[in-house]
């Protein structure tokens, strides 16, 4: 019973892990795009 508890509580932390970091990644992705879109606006006033 012990050893099935603690499969799950790896396989939880394995999954939660894998969540968060595809949400940090996608919130990277979006921070840097959101740069470079502002970038290229302030640019394109400036001509």
């Amino acid at each position: 019973m012990a050893d099935g508890m603690n499969w799950a509580i790896l396989a939880l932390g394995a999954v939660l892990t894998t969540v968060l970091g595809g949400f940090l990644t996608f919130l990277i992705y979006a921070i840097r795009k959101s740069e470079a879109m502002e970038v290229a606006r302030v640019a394109g006033t400036k001509n």
